[in-house]
Order: C-alpha cells, then sequence, then structure tokens
C-alpha cells in the first residue's frame, strides 16, 4: 500500500499531459510492485492514496479537465503492472475533489464514473504499453457487462495538439463496431471544471440525477482518428477476444 502524487507546489498546466511526468509514474508502479512480489509473493499491491498532485490538489488544475490526463493514465498503468486496487483522495475537500462546493461532478468524476461502467478487471495486453515516451497512450481491458463477452474496451490519451490516427492490425478489432465514449474540454479550455462526452455537456439532471452516458456510434475499420489533447474510451462491442469470453 503506498501513496502517489505530483508536487502540489511546483505544478504547472503543460506538466498534467506531458509525458515525462506521466512515464514517471510507470517507473514508480513497476518498482513498488516488483518489490513486493520479490519480498511478499502473496501481497496484493494497492495504490491507498492518489490523485493530481498533493497538498490538496493544484487550484485551477486538479479539479479541471486536464487532470483527467494524469488520473486516466495512472489507472492503466497501475492495472497493466498488477496493482489490484487504487483509491482516490478524495470526493469532497481540496482542489482534487471530485465534486464541487455546490456538490456539482467535476471532470474526474464523470471520468471515474465512466471508466467504473466501462471498464472490466481483466487486462489485456497491448505490446508497448508501458514503453516511455509515448504521446497517444493506450490500454485495454475486458468490457463490463451488459456488453457481451468478448468486448473490449481501449483507455486512450492523446497528449498531442495533432489528431493522431490508432491503426488496428488485429481483425477482429477491426471488423466490430464501435461505442465512443469521449471526453473533452467545452471550447477546447483544458482548465474548464465543465466537460463533454462526445460533444455533449455532461451535468446533472434536475440538480440529482445522473444522465444517460450515451456512446457514439462507429462503424467497423482498420483505422480511425483520436481528436487532439483529449482522452477517452473506444468499446469494440463485437469482437469475440478469448481472454475475453472466458
Amino acid at each position: 500500500n503506498y501513496r502517489y502524487y505530483g508536487n502540489g507546489n511546483t505544478a504547472k498546466l503543460a506538466q498534467c499531459y506531458d509525458v515525462n511526468l506521466l512515464d514517471s509514474y510507470i517507473h514508480d508502479a513497476i518498482d513498488f510492485q516488483g518489490t513486493t512480489e520479490a519480498l511478499q509473493p502473496q501481497a496484493n499491491v494497492w495504490l491507498g492514496e492518489t490523485s493530481s498532485f498533493y497538498d490538496g490538489g493544484a487550484p485551477h488544475l486538479s479539479d479541471t479537465y486536464v487532470a483527467g490526463f494524469m488520473w486516466l493514465d495512472k489507472l492503466g498503468v497501475a492495472a497493466v503492472v498488477g496493482h489490484k486496487r487504487v483509491f482516490r483522495q478524495d470526493f469532497i475537500g481540496g482542489s482534487y475533489s471530485l465534486l464541487d462546493g455546490d456538490q456539482n461532478p467535476l471532470p474526474d468524476y464523470w471520468l471515474s464514473l465512466l471508466y467504473k461502467k466501462l471498464v472490466g478487471t481483466k487486462v489485456l495486453y497491448i505490446k508497448g504499453s508501458l514503453d516511455y515516451g509515448r504521446n497517444l497512450r493506450s490500454y485495454a481491458h475486458c468490457a463490463k457487462p451488459p456488453y457481451p463477452a468478448g468486448s473490449v474496451v481501449l483507455l486512450l490519451l492523446n497528449t498531442n495538439f495533432t489528431t493522431a490516427t490508432v491503426e488496428l492490425l488485429n481483425e477482429e478489432l477491426a471488423s466490430s463496431y464501435r461505442d465512443v465514449f469521449w471526453l473533452s474540454p467545452p471550447a477546447g479550455d483544458l482548465t474548464s471544471t465543465s466537460v463533454l462526452l462526445n460533444g455533449v455537456l455532461l451535468e446533472l439532471v434536475d440538480n440529482r440525477d445522473l444522465p444517460h452516458l450515451v456512446p457514439a456510434e462507429d462503424s467497423p475499420g482498420s483505422s480511425f482518428s483520436v481528436p487532439s489533447i483529449s482522452f477517452g474510451f473506444v468499446v469494440f462491442k463485437d469482437t469475440k477476444i478469448p481472454a475475453c469470453t472466458s
């Protein structure tokens, strides 16, 4: 069980999507997992407390869209290296809160909600998913029900200010219809405390109920585009990947 944060005293906007900062967690997560397995092979490793930056978070960063790069990438890395639990700080309180002072959801709340809705516990191997220097970062899991057995969800982050392209070399993925849950900031403002899902503002219904999280539907194809400086989830819902059917 360990804690992990960035430095809240020196936090800057560009650090949140800086691949060097994101990569620093890969090193620490591998080190902690490996040390634990060597000394206590039966123990499970938990990331017991984490968010973007320590000291209550960085004001106007930790509570905004841009902090999602650090959060989603950390979830992806922790799963790949074998961590069993990740605990998020904090639901209410501090700049890294998931809710604001009026208890309205902030961007990391919606990101966490989508993760819990879509991402299953079985982790799939993507070649290079722990390589350093990746501007387009990807992680894969079996998708959760109600998606059928065999479905796959990709976690994708594009840290560049240009559109990226994903080439699908796996025929099952290329031939599958896709549900896209893409998160972006309103008007491209990375420090917005609001977030769009496929271009639609996410907000509570009647100030109390969660909205339906409606995907954009994408047809099969051997490639697809990933918008600049943004992140989200792509569910391949027609695949029969053996690892996800058992």
